[in-house]
């Protein structure tokens, strides 16, 4: 199995199973230190999905 066929919802649904302290949402993690946060954001660019075949991707 392929990790776009699973989808990137459930994805996130399997690690926040392993990794139950971590708050996972769809592109920012937030991760308990004592009695602070630490937050770790990260995106995909696809460019077979994010960038139409009229744009470069710089636009």
């Amino acid at each position: 199995m392929k990790l776009y066929q699973i989808g990137e919802r459930r994805i996130i649904k399997e690690i926040s199973k392993i990794l139950p302290d971590v708050d996972l949402t769809d592109d920012c993690a937030r991760i308990a230190i004592d009695d602070k946060y630490l937050l770790v954001s990260t995106d995909l660019i696809s460019e077979k999905t994010h960038i139409p075949k009229i744009m470069t991707p710089w636009q």
